[in-house]
């Protein structure tokens, strides 16, 4: 029965086997049913009152949360790796992500998704769907997969000690992907997720000198301005986007020269937190509708890759 907490733990028994292959049986058929399964199940579950994490996620997976970490991770990084640059290699990244950010709001798994860098993994998820494949559902499809990450990345930052979250960030070069994303994004929608992490999240840390010194080498290579020539015609998505962007340099730039003059050594402070063991399932149960949609959307183009949707947009909107 999907859904049910014990089609859930022999999915993820078959899951377990599927990635300890060399290499992993990413984006093959029979890695696929076991990720639309997966991505079905977990709703029913995470919203049942007493979810059964250790019964049917960890022990399938050899007890250990590391395992479950690993896993995905791995899946992730098989799909992200695929040469074929379809739109179903775009749909298979976001289910892997969805998959990663269903595990995480079991706090044990999520403190194991963060110790093997996780968030570095989310970006290079995110670098690697531009440019976008020709599509005539391109645009929705990677609008899915990034709102996936940014969700994901922010439980990540702030998980536990959000400045070394946010220093893995900037190391993995966050700010530059973001705004490579910001043409891939469908102007018919707001992206809370997308601004909440480029807006808010990333400028409150930049006043420390550790985070200062990693933003700053991040963005020695970043050529923006060819960036936004390569924009034809950019989108209200991405004029916001490069507006924040010149927010958070200015901002930068304002700081340095305080630092300078040696005005505030010693004084800096910002709205560094750690988030308490049950926030960042409370963040992702607050948005488990978005899940949802996604974890549906892409299991429809997953379905129409093989024949049984003819139309994925018409599938996508009843969605």
């Amino acid at each position: 029965m999907p859904g049910s907490t014990g089609s859930i733990a022999e999915l993820m028994r078959k899951f377990n086997l599927a990635t300890t292959n060399e290499p992993c049986n990413a984006g093959d058929r029979v890695t696929g049913p076991i990720m639309s399964g997966l991505l079905q199940s977990f709703p029913i579950m995470i919203q049942h009152p007493s979810p059964k994490w250790d019964e049917e996620v960890i022990t399938p997976m050899g007890g250990d949360v590391q395992n479950v970490a690993r896993a995905a991770l791995k899946n992730l990084h098989a799909n992200v790796s695929i040469r074929k640059r379809d739109i179903y290699r775009i749909g298979r990244i976001t289910q892997a992500v969805t998959l990663i950010t269903y595990l995480s709001m079991h706090k044990p798994i999520c403190d194991a998704f963060v110790a093997q860098h996780s968030i570095q993994a989310l970006v290079k998820a995110m670098c690697s769907i531009s440019p976008p494949p020709t599509h005539r559902n391109s645009l929705e499809c990677t609008t899915l997969c990034i709102t996936g990450c940014c969700i994901c990345l922010h439980g990540f930052i702030f998980a536990n000690d959000s400045l070394t979250g946010i220093i893995e960030a900037f190391s993995s070069g966050i700010l530059p992907v973001l705004m490579q994303c910001a043409d891939l994004l469908d102007s018919n929608e707001q992206h809370y997720h997308y601004f909440v992490l480029l807006c808010n999240d990333l400028p409150k840390f930049i006043i420390y000198p550790s985070v200062l010194r990693v933003v700053k080498k991040s963005l020695e290579a970043f050529d923006e301005e060819s960036l936004q020539k390569s924009s034809k015609v950019p989108s209200l998505i991405s004029k916001k986007a490069w507006e924040a962007y010149a927010r958070f340099t200015v901002s930068m730039e304002r700081i340095m020269l305080v630092r300078e003059a040696g005005v505030g050594r010693g004084q800096e402070v910002c709205a560094n937190y750690m988030v308490s063991p049950f926030s960042f399932f409370f963040f992702c149960c607050c948005w488990v509708e978005q899940l949802i949609r996604i974890s549906s959307a892409v299991n429809l183009i997953y379905e129409a890759h093989y024949g049984f949707v003819r139309d994925v947009k018409a599938s996508i909107i009843v969605v």
